[in-house]
């Protein structure tokens, strides 16, 4: 059966330092946010994806690892 729904989103804040590959204080408070706004207004998730970290950038990751950490095993 296909999904229902398929949310795309971009990740969460970057910090002011380009070089920096993690999110800045807003982007994390923004991604810790997701773990009650998504599945409140989508749903649970069956599924999650991210982009692989690089050595440019972790913030894919670190944008969705708060919600799929919440979720049950």
């Amino acid at each position: 059966m296909p999904p229902k729904t398929v949310l795309l989103t971009r990740h969460a804040e970057k910090p002011t330092d380009l070089l920096d590959p993690d999110l800045s204080d807003q982007g994390d408070d923004r991604a810790k946010r997701l773990v009650e706004y998504i599945p409140k207004t989508f749903g649970q998730p069956d599924f999650i994806f991210a982009a692989a970290s690089s050595k440019h950038s972790n913030r894919p990751y670190d944008t969705v690892a708060p919600l799929a950490n919440s979720l049950p095993d």
